[in-house]
């Protein structure tokens, strides 16, 4: 190319500049909202069913029975696993067949399980419900031991701060004991599936000596008596008698039914107890306590 050529070129170049880039980013298109109808026709209707939508799925129908699948997916069920957005997704969707078929009304608790729950499987399992069922205070108020009686999902164990221990929280265990609880004496509470516990015999479960709880004991000669010769709570306390109040109202720090008028008659040791004295016992006839 000549000197001419050259100059002509670098002429036109200044006269016709490259343009200059915009800064401003195309901002990417609004993202396309998850379906979770689409959700459900790919990867649940294959197997379930839902009330007022289709009824193809022969496995149980996800409205009716008030199994959400949703949740589950997160961990994987039959080799699908959503995305927490696919998750709320096909849950919302799910949710308006809930109302539109009649699903479970979850207020009421006995649309998944008995009252109180009285089977060997997930909803409805029984482990120590009738027991504590039993008990004034508690009856089918689900919401002593349980957060979220209203639920749609899991229920959570959250034990009413009535039930606190004097040494701490009452929490429920990953092992289905339960630990400082005020009416097991702040122990560890036996396994909740398969535990029990035989009040008219294992006193020592839940009371223990000195003042640790709320429902220690420390009066008098209990320590001569029970650490020393190893007596059993029920030589003195007659345990039919118990039955009068002893879990009367186990809500309250104090202890529901006077340990003294509990003493003597029945299979015990002791004739009678009266202002601190001890009458007619076995061992050595009358005592102060």
């Amino acid at each position: 190319m000549s000197v001419v050529e050259l100059n002509a070129l670098a002429d036109w170049a200044d006269a016709n500049p490259a343009p200059v880039p915009d800064p401003t980013p195309t901002p990417d298109p609004t993202p396309t909202p998850v379906s979770g109808q689409d959700v459900y026709d790919s990867s649940c209707a294959g197997c379930h069913s839902v009330n007022g939508y289709d009824a193809t799925g022969s496995a149980p129908d996800l409205a009716s029975s008030g199994n959400l699948i949703a949740p589950k997916l997160a961990t994987g069920h039959n080799g699908i696993i959503l995305t927490t957005e696919e998750e709320i997704a096909t849950a919302d969707f799910l949710d308006q067949y809930q109302a539109v078929a009649g699903g479970p009304d979850y207020s009421d608790c006995t649309a998944c399980h008995a009252q109180p729950p009285n089977g060997s499987s997930f909803p409805n399992t029984a482990g120590s419900h009738a027991t504590h069922s039993a008990l004034p205070g508690v009856g089918n108020d689900c919401s002593v031991c349980h957060s979220g009686a209203a639920h749609d999902d899991v229920l959570d164990v959250a034990i009413s701060q009535n039930y606190d221990a004097k040494s701490g929280i009452a929490t429920a265990n990953a092992d289905s004991t339960c630990s400082t609880v005020s009416c097991h004496g702040g122990g560890t509470t036996p396994d909740w599936f398969n535990g029990s516990i035989a009040v008219e015999t294992e006193c020592k479960t839940c009371h223990s000596s000195g003042t640790a709880q709320y429902n220690g004991y420390f009066s008098g000669e209990h320590k001569k008596h029970v650490a020393d010769k190893g007596y059993d709570c029920s030589v003195c306390h007659n345990t039919s008698k118990l039955d009068n109040g002893h879990f009367s109202d186990l809500s309250t720090s104090g202890f529901e039914l006077s340990p003294a008028a509990t003493i003597g008659g029945g299979s015990t040791r002791v004739g009678s107890y009266v202002n601190g004295t001890c009458s007619s016992v076995q061992c050595h006839g009358s005592e102060r306590w």
